[in-house]
């Protein structure tokens, strides 16, 4: 039995998650999202795991310095540009 390997994965990846930025994030609209960690940048907003449950949040709704932080720019027809590089914690 090969326990060693598959816990040696588990835990890296466990650690990996644990690395994460983990923001907090609030939308326009006044909404709080606490322990964020985005996980995916989709072409009309960010998705990401928190506090309560999983959330989304449209680009429209996020403010323009996440708008920066994000590499999002409304006014082109792509409007997003999703890329791993800009999945991290905004500076606070």
């Amino acid at each position: 039995m090969k326990t060693f390997p598959t816990t040696a994965l588990m835990l890296a990846a466990m650690l990996s998650l644990a690395s994460a930025d983990v923001i907090e994030l609030t939308s326009t609209n006044g909404r709080t999202y606490k322990q964020c960690r985005i996980v995916k940048m989709e072409t009309d907003g960010v998705s990401f795991p928190h506090a309560n449950g999983p959330g989304k949040v449209l680009f429209k709704g996020l403010t323009k310095d996440l708008h920066e932080h994000f590499d999002y720019d409304s006014r082109s027809r792509a409007g997003a540009r999703p890329s791993f590089h800009s999945i991290k914690a905004p500076a606070t």
